[in-house]
């Protein structure tokens, strides 16, 4: 059987996670990950945390090494997930809206700036509201 490592903090530590473990204003994330290192410290098992907190006990014994490892910020911090990465350019996409036409029509909507760009509609739409940029007759919120 593997014995987690001991896990000991300091009091400026111990002060910062007790704040974050019960913050309304954290995310629930990390505040699970606060109290699953002060758990750690008062001496409980990776078992008996998780036990406790309702979780798995490899996630508990996950965020023990990276507190050991890389302190408080490695608690706030989330490592790069896959997937394939974003490669719209937004600023390019408000620049096409805003100051070029499509040929043989006023404006662009977002179907022929995506059929233009290589950019899914939905993607300009978002981009869109995230600039105030409306379509010309668009008479939605």
């Amino acid at each position: 059987m593997r014995i987690a490592k001991e896990l000991e903090l300091d009091v400026k530590n111990e002060c910062v996670l007790n704040r974050i473990s019960k913050s309304n204003t954290v995310s629930v994330r990390e505040a699970r990950r606060a109290t699953i290192v002060l758990l750690a410290a008062r001496g409980k098992t990776n078992h008996e945390i998780a036990n406790e907190l309702g979780i798995g006990r490899i996630q508990v014994a996950r965020w023990r090494e990276r507190y050991l490892a890389g302190g408080l910020a490695a608690l706030v911090r989330d490592r790069p997930r896959g997937g394939r990465p974003t490669h719209i350019d937004a600023q390019e996409i408000v620049r096409l809206t805003t100051q070029t036409k499509p040929k043989g029509a006023t404006h662009w909507s977002t179907r022929s700036l995506a059929a233009h760009t290589g950019v899914g509609a939905t993607s300009i739409r978002r981009i869109w509201n995230a600039h105030g940029l409306k379509p010309i007759g668009y008479l939605g919120n």
